[in-house]
């Protein structure tokens, strides 16, 4: 009888036991099935999506350091900011010039010239608004006395009574090239007009073995409408990476810091060789301390052609 009793509650404890374990099993796959699992998305950091570049113009014409501080621009195809102190007037002028400079180049980047398409220290000095029978003639001696060459951008109007320093810059091998016929500003002028500016220089030019169609408008612009009557004609158009700043500064030292402060390689600096106040007199005095100062840095002066 006690043997009966004792194999009897074996025999219970025994199946409690399976039951028990069974529970647990199907308390445990219950659990760990995935419409039961906790979600812990809510305990991840909450990261800021990131805003991509694309190629829409609005976004690409700000994209220098000239704006954006923060970003780098994508080649040296730009006009660079001026290292001194300028009104605040003077400062919105230069950045919309600024804009409107790399909107055209990215436009018509192998006929709107900014800079040239090198690596190497390399710069081109180039001289807006001669000849004349003074100024123009004291910069061509330093440049030859440096033995720089040059790119002399004429107005046409002007050649004719100054064939003396015509053929001065001819004879020293520097280049001659078309800043139209009257100094009209492009950006106000029909596109009529504005060709027969560049048309009536050219004929000028021509009339001298210039060997080049090289435009550089007054004032640095053209209106994007303008470029290809500009194209079809045979012109390539010239612009600047660095300002020299000649035609607001009166002191040759300022003139001197904005080159050399902004020089970089295949750089288009602007100068001018006529006109202005004082006649240039701080263009003249700038212009040695330029050369010597991109020469003691390793650079080469070539002119365009």
């Amino acid at each position: 009888m006690k043997l009966r009793r004792v194999l009897l509650l074996s025999l219970l404890l025994a199946w409690s036991f399976i039951i028990l374990t069974g529970l647990g099993i199907a308390v445990l796959l219950f659990i760990n099935t995935p419409e039961n699992q906790p979600d812990i998305s809510e305990a991840e950091p909450d990261f800021p999506e990131i805003e991509t570049v694309t190629d829409d113009p609005d976004i690409m014409d700000i994209q220098t350091n000239d704006i954006l501080t923060d970003i780098k621009p994508i080649s040296n195809a730009y006009v660079r900011e001026i290292p001194l102190p300028l009104t605040s007037e003077m400062e919105e002028r230069l950045e919309q010039f600024r804009k409107n400079a790399r909107l055209l180049h990215e436009e018509y980047p192998e006929h709107f010239l900014i800079s040239l398409p090198a690596t190497e220290k390399t710069a081109a000095l180039t001289f807006d608004d001669g000849p004349d029978n003074s100024s123009t003639p004291e910069i061509v001696e330093i440049l030859n006395t440096y033995r720089v060459p040059a790119t002399f951008f004429l107005i046409g109007r002007q050649m004719e009574n100054n064939m003396d320093t015509i053929q001065y810059l001819i004879d020293s091998g520097h280049t001659l090239a078309n800043h139209s016929w009257s100094h009209v500003r492009p950006t106000d002028a029909a596109i009529e007009e504005m060709m027969n500016e560049v048309g009536r220089a050219q004929e000028k030019l021509d009339a001298v073995d210039a060997g080049n169609k090289l435009f550089r408008p007054p004032y640095g612009l053209v209106n994007r409408t303008q470029m290809p009557a500009l194209i079809d004609a045979g012109y390539q158009v010239i612009g600047w990476s660095v300002d020299s700043m000649d035609w607001y500064f009166d002191k040759p030292e300022d003139i001197v810091t904005c080159v050399v402060e902004n020089i970089h390689p295949g750089a288009i600096v602007l100068l001018h060789s006529s006109g202005g106040p004082a006649n240039r007199k701080a263009t003249i005095e700038a212009l040695p301390l330029i050369i010597e100062t991109l020469l003691e840095q390793g650079y080469r002066f070539v002119a365009l052609k």
